[in-house]
């Protein structure tokens, strides 16, 4: 379980380092078996637009964009797929130093001039995974350091024992803390939306005793409305991708207060029906990912 002590402190306050924070978890009897900071681990890259993009003549695989970091367009060679004109991105110019030893530098690339090297999360230590460049909102300034906009944080991954399923989520590891010291916040609860009967739909449960209870709900919301930037940093802090707004508060949810929560598109279930049931024999899903996994009866 990998908790963010900025996001522990919507629950409790403290005093002490984060050394001090692990140290009393692990005397406590709930291990910590590493630490790590997380946001903008390369100081020097700012945020910069990209005001065109067009594809290079000698190499399939790259784009050549004109960006502005606020002080006049430059010419980068890019190397990812999932931007396009307008974009805020990342840019790392020349002279800036990576962990591992890694300079930027003017250079030509395959016959293309690129001054500077436009970013991914992972490449700035933000997350430890991502797919192509890390896109900011479209309202964010130009030139604004990119540790400002991710500022460092630290994450402890706890051993959670078998017996001890309450510390997986956010909840029940502040529980732990206060029994251990720490001073709880008054949480007031939700108040969710009032809801009525859900009509027009079914749940159907092969074996009550593989699955007691199933609640159903519908939400409509808006296509195009992307999760806001805190609630991705803490996912990315948890080791969680950001996949748009549904699936993210899903996951927020279970980190949270450790309840699973699935959303489906209403569209794509057939009969307006939910069937619970045990696999068959060599069945298969495809994942949200995209990936195929072989489920076990």
């Amino acid at each position: 379980m990998k908790v963010s002590l900025e996001w522990l402190r919507d629950w409790c306050d403290w005093e002490g380092t984060p050394t001090q924070v692990a140290d009393l978890f692990t005397r406590g009897g709930t291990e910590v078996i590493s630490m790590r900071s997380t946001g903008s681990q390369v100081p020097g890259v700012i945020t910069a637009k990209i005001l065109e993009k067009k594809p290079h003549p000698n190499a399939d695989r790259l784009t050549v964009c004109q960006v502005d970091d606020g002080t006049g367009p430059r010419q980068v060679v890019c190397g990812a797929r999932n931007h396009n004109a307008g974009d805020i991105v990342p840019l790392a110019r020349p002279g800036t130093a990576f962990p591992g030893g890694m300079t930027i530098k003017s250079a030509k690339l395959r016959g293309e001039s690129s001054e500077g090297m436009l970013c991914s999360a992972k490449e700035l230590g933000i997350a430890e995974e991502a797919e192509g460049l890390l896109l900011l909102p479209k309202e964010t300034p130009l030139g604004v350091p990119l540790e400002k906009l991710f500022p460092g944080e630290t994450v402890l991954e706890f051993e959670v024992t078998p017996n001890r399923a309450d510390l997986a989520c956010m909840e029940g590891v502040a529980r732990e803390f206060a029994a251990l010291g720490a001073k709880p916040k008054d949480r007031r609860p939700i108040q969710a939306p009032a809801a009525g009967p859900l009509s027009g739909w079914k749940v159907e449960i092969a074996d009550p005793l593989d699955c007691p209870r199933y609640s159903l709900t519908a939400i409509e919301v808006k296509a195009g409305i992307d999760s806001p930037d805190w609630m991705k940093k803490r996912l990315s802090a948890c080791g969680m991708r950001s996949l748009g707004l549904l699936v993210d508060v899903t996951n927020y949810v279970l980190l949270e207060i450790g309840q699973p929560v699935h959303a489906f598109d209403a569209a794509k279930v057939q009969g307006n029906t939910i069937q619970i049931r045990r696999a068959k024999a060599g069945e298969k899903i495809t994942g949200l990912d995209g990936g195929s996994h072989e489920l076990t009866p």
